[in-house]
């Protein structure tokens, strides 16, 4: 029961800690100059994230040793054209020593 002296005084939050606006700016003004501001921050976020993303992209994701196989697979195909159209075993390929039949080109 309350006394009719005693008066009910309802608990408030507290006040703001810092002052979140300009005293001479209406809030009009202020939240527009907020969300020009956070539109800006947006941008160079984005542009930041777009850098990144350009970077990430130009990487290298193959090991070494991923990248040592391919080429050594690549140079024993070679080889192995190179062989096939060298029937003369000297190192060169001249248009006179070429295979032209079936079997060469079934064997590529």
């Amino acid at each position: 029961y309350m006394n009719t002296n005693q008066t009910h005084k309802p608990k408030t939050g507290r006040g703001p800690k810092v002052q979140r606006r300009l005293r001479n700016v209406s809030i009009g003004d202020y939240l527009y100059m907020q969300g020009k501001k956070r539109l800006e921050q947006l941008t160079s976020l984005e542009a930041i994230r777009n850098l990144q993303e350009w970077e990430n992209c130009n990487k290298s994701y193959v090991q070494n040793e991923s990248k040592k196989i391919v080429e050594n697979m690549k140079f024993s195909s070679f080889r192995e054209i190179f062989n096939a159209l060298d029937q003369d075993s000297d190192g060169l390929i001249s248009i006179d020593t070429i295979c032209t039949s079936s079997t060469f080109v079934y064997h590529l």
